[in-house]
This record gives C-alpha cells, structure tokens and sequence, in this order.
C-alpha cells in the first residue's frame, strides 16, 4: 500500500525517491538562524519613540552586509548605521529603540526522520512511502508533523513505565495529569495523541482525535507506527 503525506517544515529535503528509511534518519537541512538585537536609539543618539523616522528598511525586508539601515541627519553631521550581516528585519520596537535583524549563519540544523519505509516518490513537500497496511483517522488538530513507535497505556499503567518502555515513542492515551506529562517527556517520550478532549498546556508534539467514537478503533489497531500529518490532518497507523 502506498502512503502519502505532507511535510510542512521548511528545509532542503535530504531522503531520495528509491531509499528505505528508517527511524532518525536526517529528514531535512536548514540553515540555522539567530537573532541579532541592534540598540538602533543609541547608536544614531536619538529617542526610542523616534527610529521610525531615520529608518531607511522595515520589517520583513532582506538586508545585505553594508547596506544602510538608518540615517539621523542633523545641521552639521549624519549618523548613519550600515548593516554588519546578510538578514531580514524581524522586528522594530519603538519602546526600547532597537531593531532585531535574523541573521542565517553557516550551522545547519537537521531534522530526522519520524517514519520508516520505502521511498516511493518525493513532489515537493508530498512524500511518498509504501507500507504493508495502513488506517487513517481524522484529527481536530495538530501541533506539527511528527511520528514513530506507539505505545498505548492508560494513566494508571503509564504511571509505572521506565524510560526503557517510553524513550522515543508516540503516547497514545485518553488524558493524563499534568505533572505526568512532565515525567513521560523526562523519560524520553516523543510526543502524545490524545484520544479525548485535553486543555493542560503541552510542550512535546501532540495531536488531538477529532471523532471521541473512534478512540477504540485506534486502540484496538495492531499496527506498531504512526505518522501525524498536520497539513492532511490525520493520523496515519501503519505497519
């Protein structure tokens, strides 16, 4: 069977067409980006609640290394700033007087793969796996696309695994406690899909089953795998 799903995350894809991939495999290369703060009132002498009015660039525009940035012109003199980096300006805040540029370096960040299977076609962001058997469900919502290994507990047996059971795995449970969550993410867990409504903040991915009716059909599922797609919205089961 052929499985096919969207990744949002932006990135030069770096698995082929023809590739069997597994689990960690590097998915996707970025380039790494920091921001860099620049205290723009100071270094042209002017108020904070003034910079707009010297500010030759704007938020979202591309900057060049040299290029002017501001420019406060007096009677005898102007104080200008060029810009150190390549960047886009990502914010101007009026109240402090600065301007925060995001600047790409030459660190890459790698994504790794959250499926496994064989590659058989890649369309821009579409990937394409073949698998021997797969269920979707729809989902109400999804924090991002992410996958792997299921582990299917209850808040009582949950509250008696190891790391050795829980590390890297895809938690599929009714709802759990907040102070649970916290210790299935120390131990390693890879993210949770939650089966019936739940409004404790998250910080691991999470997605959330749409129709409460199907929650038994996808505990009973024997399949070990699943992907969460948050462009499809849904959650791939498969084996």
């Amino acid at each position: 069977m052929l499985l096919s799903f969207i990744i949002e995350e932006e990135g030069d894809i770096l698995i082929k067409s023809g590739q069997t991939v597994n689990f960690k495999d590097p998915l996707i290369q970025k380039t790494k980006a920091h921001e860099l703060k620049i205290p723009l009132s100071s270094i042209l002498n002017v108020s904070p609640s003034s910079i707009f009015k010297s500010l030759k660039k704007f938020v979202g525009e591309e900057i060049k290394k040299g290029e002017l940035i501001a420019e406060n012109k007096g009677l005898l003199s102007a104080k200008k700033y060029f810009s150190e980096s390549d960047g886009i300006i990502k914010e101007i805040n009026h109240h402090e007087g600065t301007v925060i540029l995001e600047v790409s370096s030459d660190q890459k960040d790698t994504t790794l793969t959250f499926f496994k299977g064989y590659v058989t076609n890649i369309k821009d962001k579409e990937i394409t796996i073949e698998v021997q058997k797969y269920k979707e469900f729809e989902l109400k919502k999804a924090s991002g696309d992410f996958g792997g290994e299921i582990i299917y507990k209850d808040e009582k047996a949950l509250s008696e695994v190891t790391e050795e059971k829980i590390k890297d795995k895809i938690i599929i449970v009714d709802k759990i406690p907040a102070f649970m969550q916290v210790k299935l993410e120390a131990l390693g867990a890879k993210g949770f899909v939650f089966l019936y409504p739940y409004d404790e903040e998250i910080s691991l991915p999470a997605a959330f089953i749409k129709q409460i009716q199907e929650a038994e059909k996808i505990k009973s599922s024997p399949y070990p795998y699943c992907i969460i797609s948050k462009n499809h919205n849904k959650i791939y089961i498969y084996t």
